[in-house]
């Protein structure tokens, strides 16, 4: 049986016009080849590198802060939903964000879910700043980061933000819980360059293995989805 995918890839700030584009391309031969039928859709929720660098942070800086009661209000998250429902043409929803782009994707699938989406959302966030999940949609959240050769988190985007909340503790004394909020999938993986190279292909962006950043991050992905 042929399954029906829409995929959206979310750009973070400052992004050059087809900086996911070859991603998009290879992404959607995946999936063709493996017998689905694949929409695929390029967005950037803050603009691209043509627009003030200024206006985009401060917008980022103000998702950062929306949290759930304020969520409604994410200017990113905002444009990428209604994006979404401008362009939706049915079946399983997929949403990869890069930097900025996955918190958008975050809150953009939190209002679709508001609007009475169906099924849950997939939301994959790469070296994305951290935000505050919902539980219903904990599952349905993979966060993906470079880390360094001792395991440790290497990218300082995915260093941002929270996922931390109070709860209640030992005698019903609240205590803060740094990871109350956090998705229950995340995958650090080891890349060749920075923040910016997670979709790189060629020389020198190929490990000792012979895999390219983009193919770790496609084969992460890709087994991601297909167990949830």
């Amino acid at each position: 049986m042929i399954k029906k995918w829409s995929v959206y890839l979310m750009a973070g700030v400052a992004s050059s016009p087809n900086f996911l584009e070859e991603f998009g391309i290879s992404w959607e031969k995946r999936f063709l080849e493996n017998g689905n039928d694949v929409r695929m859709h390029i967005f950037y929720p803050y603009g691209d590198w043509s627009r003030k660098m200024i206006s985009q942070l401060s917008e980022v800086r103000g998702d950062l802060m929306a949290g759930f009661v304020r969520r409604k209000s994410s200017i990113g998250g905002r444009r990428a939903y209604e994006a979404i429902r401008s362009t939706y043409e049915g079946g399983n929803l997929l949403i990869v964000g890069h930097s900025a782009g996955g918190l958008a994707g975050v809150h953009a699938a939190h209002l679709l879910a508001a609007d009475g989406h169906p099924d849950p959302v997939k939301v994959v966030k790469i070296g994305s700043p951290k935000c505050t999940i919902p539980q219903e949609a904990r599952d349905s959240v993979l966060i993906i980061d470079a880390v360094d050769g001792s395991g440790k988190v290497c990218d300082p985007v995915s260093r941002l933000g929270t996922w931390a909340g109070w709860e209640k503790g030992r005698f019903g004394l609240p205590r803060r819980n740094s990871r109350l909020f956090a998705p229950s999938a995340v995958s650090h993986v080891s890349i060749v360059g920075g923040h910016a190279d997670y979709f790189r292909s060629g020389d020198p962006y190929i490990n000792e293995t012979g895999s390219s950043n983009m193919q770790i991050i496609s084969d992460v992905i890709w087994s991601w989805i297909h167990r949830t």
